[in-house]
This record gives C-alpha cells, sequence and structure tokens, in this order.
C-alpha cells in the first residue's frame, strides 16, 4: 500500500469543515489531487491536529509549528509518532 502525507496550508477556511477543504492555497490543492490520484491512502500533517484523515470535520485554527515551544514541539512529536504507529 502506497501512502502520502501531505503538508497542510497556512491559508484556511473560516468555518468547520473536512481536513481536505480546510486548506486553500494553489499548491496544496495541486498537491492534494496529486496525491488522491497517486496513492492508496493520504493523510494530512497539522500542527494543531497532528495526523489527519482526509474526511475527518475540524475547526478552522491559526496554529504552525513554528508558534509552539519546544515542549509543545516534543508533545506534538510524540502525538504524531503514536498516529502514524496506529494507522501504519
Amino acid at each position: 500500500m502506497n501512502i502520502a502525507i501531505l503538508g497542510c496550508g497556512k491559508k484556511k477556511q473560516r468555518v468547520t469543515c473536512c481536513a481536505k477543504d480546510m486548506y486553500l492555497g494553489p499548491l496544496y490543492k495541486k498537491r492534494l489531487q496529486y496525491c488522491i490520484n497517486n496513492y492508496d491512502k493520504c493523510y494530512i500533517i497539522s500542527a494543531k491536529y497532528g495526523i489527519l484523515e482526509l474526511n475527518r470535520i475540524i475547526e478552522p485554527y491559526n496554529t504552525s509549528i513554528k508558534m509552539l515551544n519546544k515542549t509543545q514541539k516534543n508533545e506534538w512529536s510524540v502525538k504524531v509518532a503514536s498516529h502514524i504507529n496506529l494507522c501504519f
């Protein structure tokens, strides 16, 4: 099985929606379409939510990895790693 992990985008919707529709940038949209067309399963990696399935409903947010302090970055990385272990 081929799996893609797609980076999220800075430009976002202002309403609650599924993860694949939250991000608005043209580069994100091209990467998403490429991943959908070329991989068996696609996920999005987010500073707030960690690993997201494309259809997971999420709320708008304004968080980036750069905004996190060292402790928060470590907690985020543990959350992402544990999710990856569960998914794969």
